[in-house]
């Protein structure tokens, strides 16, 4: 009789203090990396080629009326409104922003009547002045009557700093939320992959993964800017959600007709580039936390599926970084 050959348990890898220290290394330069994501987004809005894809807009808003433009256009912002029957007429100048607003100061304006003629109309000067420091001014004129007001914006880098440091608040969430996630599974999940004696080369290991992954989240990007126009005229747009996202247009639609209010603040937040630019981060971020066979395994079965859940998911406020992190650890 043969005798039955049992193979001894696997040991569980040992973790030490080497270990730990070695893995502490992953979490600390993605997180110190995340952190200074908009020093890369400064960067991008610096470049001539990709610049205008990702800068901002600033706005400036007179009575019902809005004029939007370039963050770093200097030229002049022209707008006709009718000065409501209360006989003031508030003016607001700021930067287009989701969920919070930030002035622009000290911008210079110019005030004209407009006085209807048989032809063409024809301007008369009123007035002039300076927003003051919350960008905004109230102008006594007359009930009823069309004014034309030419605005000179000069926006400085101070102004700027201001804008990115709103983001301050947002990028210290984020970073706790990967943290969060990083303690309760990623960091096992490190400390096993190197004890077992694997090396940490994340970057040349996976870097076919890295290409592929980085060029869906530039097309996401690319489509989120697409949708903004189209979301404003959904139901008129059909064919082109179908055109850009196949099948999950109609589940759009659908969500469409049930969250409208919802949705109207998710078209304000992507037009906020910044904060858009701070969610793909975060995002990136959770691959990154992977570790090399994790990715493997991932890659192969989801990559193609990203573009259309995070579409999806960034439609309903608030689920977007954690439908992305679902995704991942359900594949991985």
């Amino acid at each position: 009789m043969t005798e039955e050959i049992i193979a001894p348990p696997l040991s569980e890898p040992v973790i030490t203090s080497d270990v730990q220290a070695e893995a502490n290394k992953v979490i600390n330069e993605v997180i110190t990396d995340f952190k200074n994501c908009l020093n890369d987004y400064k960067s991008l809005t610096d470049t001539m080629l990709v610049g205008r894809f990702f800068d901002m807009d600033q706005q400036i808003k007179v009575g019902d009326m809005e004029i939007v433009q370039n963050v770093q256009s200097r030229a002049r912002m022209d707008g006709v409104t009718t000065c409501p029957l209360s006989g003031e007429l508030v003016i607001i100048h700021t930067f287009q922003t989701a969920g919070k607003t930030i002035p622009i100061p000290k911008t210079k304006y110019r005030v004209y009547e407009v006085e209807s003629g048989y032809i063409y109309d024809s301007d008369k000067y009123v007035s002039e002045g300076t927003l003051d420091d919350n960008g905004k001014a109230v102008l006594k004129l007359k009930p009823n009557q069309k004014y034309k007001i030419m605005f000179y914006p000069n926006i400085t880098k101070k102004d700027l700093d201001k804008l990115y440091a709103s983001y301050d608040d947002l990028i210290n969430k984020c970073a706790a939320w990967l943290e969060k996630n990083w303690n309760n599974r990623q960091k096992q999940e490190w400390e096993t992959y190197i004890a077992n004696g694997a090396s940490i080369d994340w970057a040349e290991a996976c870097k076919e993964f890295a290409d592929g992954i980085w060029s869906t989240l530039k097309d996401i990007w690319n489509l989120v800017c697409k949708l903004f126009d189209i979301f404003c005229h959904p139901l008129e747009n059909l064919k082109k959600l179908k055109q850009l996202i196949g099948d999950g247009a109609e589940k759009l639609i659908q969500m469409y007709d049930e969250h409208k209010d919802e949705i109207g603040d998710m078209l304000m937040m992507l037009k906020d580039e910044a904060m858009l630019f701070i969610f793909f981060n975060a995002t990136w971020c959770l691959f990154k936390l992977l570790t090399p066979q994790q990715l493997i395994n991932f890659s192969a079965k989801i990559v193609g599926q990203v573009l259309t859940e995070v579409i999806i998911a960034i439609i309903l406020p608030g689920t977007v970084l954690k439908k992305g992190f679902d995704i991942a650890m359900n594949f991985a």
